[in-house]
C-alpha cells in the first residue's frame, strides 16, 4: 500500500512538473552555490584546463565511462557558449573561458580541476561540512580568498554509490548513468561560471529530483527536467539561433490549430514543429496525411518580459549574462490571406516557446507550444 500510494503521489507530481518530495531529502549540492567567476579564463585560447579524477573502488562506474561523462559535458558548455552566440560578444581583446580539456586518469596534485568520484580528503570532508547530504557540488581551492584569480584550480567531488541514503541504495550510480552524467554536466556549469536557473540543467532543485531518479529501481523519473543545458526552458535564449522543436500539444489542441490556420480538418496523423531561421523569420508546420502547411510567423513588438538573476557565465570578457524571458507581438498570415494576431512567447511559463492567439473579447488559442 505505501509503495502504491508514493508511485501515485510521484505521477501527480511529475504532471504537475515540480520535484518529488516524498522520501528522504538532501541538498545534492546545488542548494545554496554562490556563483562566483568561471574558473578558467585566459587570452591564450589554445591553453587547455588540465583535470583527473580518482574512482572509489565501489563507486559502480567504470573509469573510461567516467572519463567520458566528464569530455563530453565540459565540451558540450563550450560547444554552448559557440551555438548561443555569446562569443561573438566579447571583446577580441577579453578574457575568454577555457574550453578545451586534458583528462587523465592518474592524479598527480598539479591539475587545474580535480573530480572525486566517492572519494575524500580532507578538503573534500572540509567543503563539504557546508551541504547536507550532498549528491555533489564543485569548490574552488582558495573560494574564500578575497580576489579570485583568473586562472583558479578546484575540484568536483561526487557522492560515492549507496552513501547517502544506504536503506535505499540512494545514489545507485550503475543503474542511473544519466543522472550521474546530468549532474556533472550541472557542477561543471558552476565551474563555467553559472549561477542556478529553474527549467535548466543548472536547477536549485537538483537534488530533489535525483533523490528519486538514483534509486535503484525508480518508478518515475524527472531526467528530461535536467538531462541537457536547455530543459524546460533555455538557460540562455538567443532569438535570432536557428531552432527546430516538436509540439506537446494532444490531437485536440493540434486540431483546433489546424482549423484556425488551414479553415480545414485535418487527415490521419498530426504533427507540429516550430522552425526559426533567425530574428526575421519563424514559422508554423503543421503536418497531416495530406502534406506540410507553413505559416510563417512575423514579429512586430516586444509585449514583455523577465529576467533571472542569476549569472551566467560570469567573468566571460568582463561581463555576465542573463537568463531572460521575451514576448512578443506578431501575426500569422493563413493561404486565405488573414492575419492572425499572435503572442510568441520565449522561455516564458517554464516552455521554451509557445504561440498564442490575441485579440480584444476573442478567445486566446493556443496554436503551438513547445516540448
Amino acid at each position: 500500500m505505501k509503495t502504491k500510494l508514493l508511485f501515485s503521489i510521484s505521477l501527480i507530481l511529475t504532471l504537475l512538473g515540480r520535484p518529488l518530495m516524498a522520501g528522504p531529502e538532501g541538498s545534492g549540492g546545488a542548494d545554496d552555490y554562490t556563483p562566483v567567476s568561471a574558473w578558467f579564463k585566459t587570452y591564450d585560447t589554445s591553453k587547455s584546463v588540465k583535470a583527473c579524477f580518482e574512482v572509489a573502488p565501489d563507486f559502480g562506474v567504470k573509469d573510461w565511462e567516467l572519463a567520458e561523462m566528464v569530455r563530453s559535458p565540459f565540451n558540450l558548455w563550450g560547444s554552448y557558449l559557440e551555438e548561443k552566440k555569446l562569443l561573438e560578444q566579447i571583446p577580441a581583446h577579453a578574457l575568454k573561458i577555457a574550453t578545451s580539456l586534458e583528462l587523465n586518469s592518474n592524479c598527480q596534485g598539479n591539475e587545474d580541476l580535480k573530480f572525486y568520484f566517492g572519494t575524500e580528503d580532507e578538503k573534500v570532508k572540509q567543503a563539504k561540512a557546508q551541504y547536507e547530504r550532498p549528491f555533489g557540488f564543485a569548490e574552488l581551492n582558495h573560494r574564500h580568498e578575497r580576489f579570485q584569480e583568473d586562472w583558479s584550480s578546484g575540484f568536483i567531488w561526487i557522492a560515492n554509490s549507496n552513501s547517502l541514503f544506504p536503506q535505499e541504495g540512494i545514489p545507485s550510480w550503475n543503474s542511473s548513468a544519466n543522472s550521474l552524467r546530468a549532474l556533472i554536466l550541472h557542477e561543471l556549469g558552476h565551474v563555467f561560471g553559472n549561477g542556478h536557473v529553474t527549467g535548466t540543467v543548472m536547477t536549485p532543485d537538483l537534488a530533489k529530483y535525483l533523490i528519486n531518479d538514483t534509486r535503484p529501481r525508480p518508478r518515475t523519473s524527472f531526467l528530461s527536467a535536467y538531462d541537457s543545458i536547455d530543459s524546460l526552458i533555455e538557460l540562455v535564449p538567443c532569438i535570432d539561433c536557428k531552432v527546430s522543436y516538436s509540439s506537446k500539444l494532444d490531437r485536440e489542441y493540434l486540431s483546433e490549430a489546424y482549423r484556425l490556420l488551414t479553415n480545414k480538418e485535418p487527415v490521419g496523423h498530426l504533427f507540429a514543429t516550430f522552425k526559426r531561421e533567425g530574428l526575421g523569420f519563424s514559422e508554423i508546420v503543421l503536418k497531416d496525411d495530406t502534406g506540410e502547411h507553413h505559416f510563417p510567423v512575423v514579429l512586430s513588438g516586444l509585449i514583455g518580459g523577465q529576467t533571472d538573476s542569476a549569472p551566467l557565465f560570469l567573468g566571460l570578457g568582463g561581463r555576465y549574462f542573463a537568463s531572460e524571458g521575451r514576448s512578443y507581438q506578431g501575426e500569422i498570415q493563413t493561404p486565405e490571406g488573414n492575419k492572425i494576431l499572435v503572442a510568441v512567447n520565449y522561455n516564458m511559463n517554464q516552455q521554451k516557446i509557445s504561440v498564442k492567439t490575441i485579440g480584444v473579447g476573442k478567445k486566446s488559442n493556443i496554436l503551438f507550444v513547445t516540448e
